[in-house]
This record gives C-alpha cells, sequence and structure tokens, in this order.
C-alpha cells in the first residue's frame, strides 16, 4: 500500500527485483544476490487527491515509466458518482458497524459441480464474457471454504501445478497480442511501439494463473479468453485520455501529449531569448527537443503549436520558410540567422 511514497532508491531496488527475480545486497563487506520471485499487488495514490485524465498513469502516481510497465495489470479505481454503487457501498458499511455479518468473512467459494475433475480441462462455456462470469450472483456458488482452506490451497496448487498452453489458447493469445499491436501502430504512426513482448508475456502468465487456480495442467481456450479480457479493459484504462480517446503511448511514456507540448513551447522561448530570434527550423525545433528531453513525434507537436498559433508557418525577411514563435520578443530576423548563431555555438562546444 502507498506505494507512490516509496522514494526512488526503494523504486530502484524493486525494479532489479521485478526485472531479473533478484536482489542485490552489498552491506558491511558482505555481498550476496538473493532470489526474489513473488507476485506483487501494489496500491498507490495520485498526486493531489484526485486523479487527472489529462495526465498519464506515470505523472498521476509519480512513478517511473520503467516500474510501471513491469507491471502485468494497471486498474485506475477512479470514486465516480454512481447512486447504484453508492447506495451498496453505504449499505455495506452501514450493515459492518451494526454489527452484521460480523466473524471471520469467508475468502472463497467453489462453484457447483460442472462435471469435470480438478485436473481436467473446463467445459466449454457458451459466449460469456469474464465481467459476466463475475456477476454471477451468489446463488451459483455454495460450499464456503475458510480463509486458511483457500491459503493452504493456493499453496499447494503454486508448488505442484504447472499449467501448459494448448494450441487454441496459445493461438487466441498471440491473434490478441497482433491485434493490440496494430491498433497501437494505427493510432500513432512514426512513433515507438508501446505494445511489446511483455505484453504477450503478461498474457502467458495471466493464462498460467487463470488454469492453476483450478488445479489444471492445460490452459484452455476458455482461459486465454478470460484474460484477454482482462488485459484489453487494463490497456484502454490507462490509455484513454481526457478527451476518451484511446492513446497507447500514454502506457510507457512518462509525459503526456499536453505536458510534452507545454515543455517544448517552454524550451523554444528559452532557446529564442538565448539567440535573441524567433525564427527555427524544423531540424533546429527537433534539436532543441532532444536536448531538452521531448521525446515522440516532434513533428506532431509542432502541429499543436500551431493549431494554438504559438507557431507560425511562413517566409521569414529574406524569403525562407520556417516556424516563427509569435510570443518571442524579437520580431525580426531570419532562420538562417537563426541556425548560424547555433551552429558557430555548436562548433564553439565542440572545440
Amino acid at each position: 500500500d502507498e506505494f507512490d511514497k516509496m522514494d526512488s532508491g526503494q523504486h530502484a531496488g524493486l525494479l532489479e527485483a521485478m526485472e531479473q527475480q533478484q536482489i542485490s545486497i552489498a552491506k558491511a563487506g558482505v555481498v550476496a544476490t538473493l532470489q526474489a520471485r513473488t507476485a506483487i499487488l501494489a496500491a498507490a495514490n495520485p498526486a493531489g487527491g484526485s486523479y487527472d485524465r489529462a495526465r498519464t498513469v506515470a505523472e498521476n502516481v509519480r512513478l517511473s515509466a520503467p516500474l510501471l510497465s513491469r507491471f502485468d495489470l494497471v486498474f485506475l479505481l477512479v470514486d465516480d458518482p454512481d447512486e447504484g454503487r453508492d447506495e451498496l457501498l453505504s449499505r455495506h458499511v452501514l450493515d459492518a458497524h451494526r454489527g452484521k455479518n460480523a466473524g471471520p468473512r469467508p475468502s472463497f467459494r467453489k462453484r457447483r459441480s460442472s462435471g469435470c475433475s480438478p485436473g481436467s480441462s473446463m467445459p466449454t462455456s457458451d459466449a460469456k464474457t469474464l465481467e459476466a462470469k463475475l456477476r454471477e450472483g451468489a446463488n451459483a456458488l455454495d460450499e464456503v471454504l475458510s480463509t486458511r482452506e483457500l491459503r493452504t490451497y493456493c499453496s499447494y496448487v503454486r508448488r505442484r501445478c504447472h499449467p501448459r498452453l494448448d494450441t487454441k489458447a496459445a493461438v487466441l493469445l498471440q491473434k490478441t497480442y497482433l491485434e493490440l499491436r496494430r491498433e497501437a501502430s494505427l493510432a500513432a504512426p512514426g512513433r515507438a511501439m508501446p505494445i511489446t513482448t511483455r505484453q504477450l508475456e503478461s498474457l502467458v502468465r495471466l493464462a498460467q494463473a487463470r488454469a492453476k487456480i483450478e488445479n489444471r495442467s492445460v490452459v484452455t481456450e476458455d482461459d486465454a479468453r478470460d484474460v484477454v479480457a482482462l488485459m484489453k479493459d487494463s490497456v484502454r484504462d490507462a490509455c484513454t485520455g481526457a478527451d476518451g480517446n484511446v492513446d497507447f503511448s500514454r502506457q510507457t511514456s512518462g509525459m503526456s501529449a499536453a505536458k510534452a507540448v507545454k515543455k517544448l513551447r517552454d524550451l523554444l522561448h528559452g532557446e529564442s531569448e538565448r539567440l535573441r530570434s524567433p525564427w527555427f527550423r524544423l531540424d533546429d525545433i527537433m534539436e532543441v527537443a532532444r536536448r531538452g528531453g521531448v521525446g515522440g513525434a516532434i513533428d506532431e507537436l509542432v502541429d499543436v503549436l500551431r493549431d494554438q498559433s504559438y507557431l507560425m508557418h511562413q517566409r521569414d525577411d529574406e524569403g525562407n520558410w520556417g516556424y516563427k514563435l509569435t510570443s518571442c520578443r524579437f520580431g525580426s530576423g531570419s532562420t538562417t540567422q537563426g541556425s548560424l548563431a547555433r551552429s558557430t555555438q555548436r562548433s564553439l562546444a565542440d572545440r
């Protein structure tokens, strides 16, 4: 809990554990490497107390993008007003204070017998989605297990159950991975691909866990379909901006588009003040962005600045085409003068 309150040193140590499943320790002259293989479930609060859809997940919880990308699933729990859900939640809290349902609460319930043994494959279900299955009422469940029994069962299947993918499940996972990559490439052509083999490995791990919790040795197509629904909900939830559009680059980028535009605008202001010229070529803008740490598609950021009237694409005093920073107090000059000043300063720096 309070994952966002950890300092940078703790994040660095956790990054090694999640990436290499080991932790390096060097204390009192002893250097050791310890195995660290466990599942991590983390909860973080957004900065300022409220989640801002205009920012990325990394900006909201103030975590580095590499660390955030190590989690298989990321879900946003936003407290939006909902009359039905608010009534259920308030009733639950009041019942707890009134003493109803006191005592140890059941943690798990077995499904009624469906004609399959624990080690066999699940019977092929109908086209129910994962959400529909989870919304089945308590009437479909019985034989309550205690928390102790559930822990014993989970410990057993973790040690003894090692499921493998069958052909249909592997085909479905591969199809989902290729579909996500195709959607990401069409949504943002020319940008770095945010959907990588890490997401495919996450799908495989989740599908194996889905089969393992039922003590089955084979990952079926139903297991793959359930984890595909989880992955798609997670990706779209984390990548949806304030305008409701899905931007896949928000998943791995530590900077939102609005913040990147503002940072590039400030960098251009500083560069124009330093060179006393409002004119830039596209190559000059890309160089300024590179030095300032602004990544992504710079030409798209330039288009946004043009739409906001911060940049004007026009001819300078010498008739050359370039980009003029309209909010700069230096209103005259030419692109060749600005480029000559930049090249001179670069050559002096190289010397």
